[in-house]
């Protein structure tokens, strides 16, 4: 099937869809933005971009010619507008004949019609312009530079009408010194080496990509590739993301999303390459994805929903341009075929060290309000589109009910399923006051003459007449008795005749009024970990371990328990009581030093934790020393570096300190570094390593963060009042957003002056909506 075909098949699957909706949706809302066709009215048909340009990654900067192929749609085209913002335009050229134009308000102006004999034949227009220190040129720490993903912002980079109905076949070219990878839209064509250790990388589509997805990758990055029939897929990554074994991982997850998603559509993927690039860090991007690209943060987890998602859009996203009213209809879809994907299993998204701005819902910008048009659309639609919605979801639409904003599907989806698969939404969100429950506890006792007594005592006065406590009685040969007593609101001792003590004793759920703290013997809290088929129930009884520590025979018991024990959760908590109960005793730190060096996650967590307790040492320090030096990101890992300062001297956490501090590890556990100096008996090292850092653009933004938040919590006015001015005008809209976190520290003068500046120069949407709200 040639690029025509594919686009043409991938567009008709929707287009009973769109033409039996469009008359409800005109009805309902109002056009999210200006329409191009509207104003500025646009004569000419965009064919064909062909870019040659320089990137100077040391000042983040741009500079080279763009040329378009275009025609007029008909014999009065007039005068072309073409975004241009905060671009220097150097000249313009028609057919390669020099034209005049205008630069104004961030819009080149050009009647092309005057220089040529017949416009609605194909013409070329050249431009040759620089883009000085561009905003929408991002570096990340590792030094990769990548064009912004947020939409509206393609203009500031290259001179482009940038509007999701417009697309183009192209051929990007850009030059780079020798080791830096580029990436771009459709798949790598060639590299054509160049004097002075510069090389020019060609990428190039075939396939029409929206000028809304123009983007590209430069950097120092390792990548993977293998072919999916006639596609050709890349994977690629930062030098802290992980191994080449990694990135075949992350292939694996790519290739099996790929096929899942076109066969489950019945339609092939819409472009000629896929390319998936992995960074250290999420950058605060509102799109995580591009026209035959996929971007996935480090610091997002779990990578397999991050891979599903770039790579549904590359679908429901680029193709069918999400941004229109049209493409909301693709937006659900996407969501709708992701839900059918992936397992029940899969985790819902974590995010490290996320910036939010309260009120403003920057995650799904421009979508629909109302979603009411589907239920006329889907008795009409077709199977692709029926295939694509749940059985749930067609049921809903078919009753009519509405669906609101976007945050309240994404919560209609959570409530049919009990999953989440898109990012945190941040900002201010009203919850409804929820009542405590009052607790109250229970102890358990046996008498052969009287049976089994529960002393009922309420911690605190009970609103409701009575208290019921439903109880779970286990005998031996796997006998259980189920009772309930009901007993008045000021407690009291009550008994259940048994002829036989029960090994165990076990009050069910009292919510949402009441919670059951149960008090009983060991032999009680012992079964209840090697017999219930309940985790919370095990946890519960590892948690209430410690109480026995007297016991000569506990820490054997518990011991046993471990070995047998395979969930994590449970395991863990049997860790923390171990530690609990032998509370640093000589000779007894060996478990926990195996545990760091073999366990994961909340198992190695709890095992760190339980070594705070060896101060001084040395295997201890030595164990804990060697996490925190990891070049991957853990929990336990950033924990250890805690850890270590307690636990070493502080001329060992100095030296440590340091490395850390001049390395490349990851920037969480970097960042705890900054957070512990403040720790040590010279305050003023911590005050002027973290005053370096904020100010220094070639630090992750978790360790800049830290470093301000710092210096804010040791009340270091004078370090905030030198800093804010420059971080406002910080590279990273992240930065900025914590220097307006922090502006109060200034001069009421001072502070309203740098804001009104800030405002007139401010293109990120998310931070101008702060500068209003001032």
């Amino acid at each position: 099937m040639n690029p025509e075909q594919k686009g043409w098949t991938l567009t008709s699957l929707f287009l009973l869809l769109l033409l039996s909706v469009s008359p409800a949706l005109s009805a309902a809302q109002e056009p999210m933005f200006q329409d191009y066709e509207t104003y500025p009215v646009l004569d000419y048909k965009f064919t064909h971009l062909e870019a040659q340009l320089a990137l100077n990654p040391e000042t983040r900067s741009l500079s080279g010619i763009v040329t378009y192929t275009l025609e007029a749609k008909h014999r009065f085209a007039g005068v072309l507008h073409i975004p241009a913002a905060g671009l220097q335009i150097n000249s313009i050229l028609i057919n390669e004949r020099e034209a005049s134009f205008s630069h104004e308000q961030d819009r080149i102006e050009i009647d092309p019609a005057a220089y040529l004999s017949d416009p609605q034949r194909p013409f070329e227009l050249s431009i040759s312009y620089e883009a000085p220190q561009s905003t929408a040129l991002i570096k990340t720490a590792a030094g990769t530079l990548f064009t912004t993903l947020s939409p509206n912002r393609r203009s500031e980079w290259i001179p482009v009408v940038e509007h999701p109905r417009i697309a183009f076949t192209t051929r990007f070219s850009l030059e780079v010194t020798e080791g830096t990878e580029v990436v771009s839209n459709g798949q790598y064509f060639r590299t054509q080496s160049l004097d002075d250790g510069a090389k020019r990388v060609i990428w190039r589509s075939e396939v029409p990509v929206p000028s809304t997805d123009l983007a590209f990758f430069a950097g120092d990055l390792s990548f993977t590739e293998t072919l999916l029939g006639l596609t050709n897929v890349r994977v690629y990554g930062e030098a802290r993301t992980g191994s080449a074994q990694v990135r075949e991982d992350l292939m694996r997850e790519v290739v099996n999303s790929l096929s899942s998603i076109t066969r489950s559509l019945r339609v092939e993927y819409p472009f000629e390459g896929f390319s998936l690039v992995m960074l250290e860090d999420h950058y605060w991007e509102p799109r995580p994805y591009a026209a035959s690209l996929g971007m996935l943060a480090g610091t997002i987890s779990p990578a397999k929903v991050q891979i599903d998602r770039v790579v549904a859009s590359q679908w429901f996203g680029a193709a069918l341009r999400s941004e229109t009213v049209a493409g909301s209809a693709a937006v659900l879809l996407h969501q709708a075929h992701l839900m059918q994907q992936l397992e029940p299993d899969t985790p819902p998204f974590g995010v490290q060290g996320f910036p939010s701005v309260d009120g403003f819902d920057y995650w799904n910008h421009m979508l629909p309000q109302h979603f009411g048009f589907w239920h006329d659309a889907l008795e009409q639609a077709d199977d692709f589109t029926r295939f694509a919605l749940s059985d749930h979801k067609q049921a809903q639409l078919r009753r009519g009910d509405p669906v609101g904003d976007w945050p309240e599907f994404q919560r209609e989806w959570y409530r049919a399923t009990g999953r989440t698969l898109e990012e945190p939404v941040f900002g201010s969100q009203t919850e409804e006051p929820q009542d405590t429950p009052l607790t109250v506890q229970l102890v358990f006792g046996y008498n052969s003459e009287r049976g089994v007594s529960v002393t009922v005592d309420p911690q605190g006065t009970v609103e409701t007449d009575s208290i019921r406590v439903p109880l779970e009685l286990h005998f031996r040969g796997a006998e259980v008795r189920r009772d309930t007593l009901t007993v008045f609101r000021t407690g009291g001792e009550f008994v259940i005749p048994a002829d036989t003590r029960p090994q165990n004793i076990m009050a069910g759920d009292g919510a949402p009024a009441f919670l059951f703290r149960e008090m009983k013997d060991l032999n009680m809290w012992l079964h209840q970990l090697r017999s219930s088929d309940d985790i919370s129930r095990r946890v519960q009884a590892a948690e209430n371990l410690p109480r026995f520590r007297e016991d000569p025979d506990i820490q054997l018991a518990v011991r046993d328990v471990l070995r047998a024990e395979d969930h994590p959760q449970v395991r863990a908590a049997l860790i923390r009581a171990i530690s609990s109960i032998v509370r640093g005793a000589a000779g007894t730190q060996q478990l926990f030093l195996d545990l760091v060096a073999t366990a994961e996650g909340d198992e190695q967590l709890a095992a760190v934790e339980a070594l705070r307790n060896y101060p001084g040492n040395a295997a201890v320090v030595s164990a804990i020393g060697r996490l925190a030096q990891s070049m991957q990101y853990s929990e336990a890992a950033v924990l250890a570096v805690r850890v270590f300062r307690e636990v070493a001297t502080e001329e060992q956490f100095t030296e440590l300190a340091s490395s850390l501090l001049g390395g490349s590890g990851p920037g969480a556990i970097r960042a705890a570094v900054v957070q512990e100096l403040f720790e040590l008996s010279d305050r003023m090292v911590a005050v002027d390593t973290s005053y370096e850092i904020a100010l220094s653009t070639n630090f992750p933004y978790l360790m800049r963060a830290t470093a301000m938040s710092a210096l804010a919590n040791h009340n270091r006015a004078q370090d905030l009042q030198e800093l804010i001015p420059v971080l406002i005008e910080d590279t990273d809209p992240r930065m900025r957003l914590i220097s307006l976190r922090y502006i109060g520290a200034l001069e009421d003068e001072i502070m309203n002056d740098l804001l009104e500046q800030r405002f007139q120069v401010e293109r990120d949407p998310r931070l101008r909506a702060v500068l209003m709200a001032f």
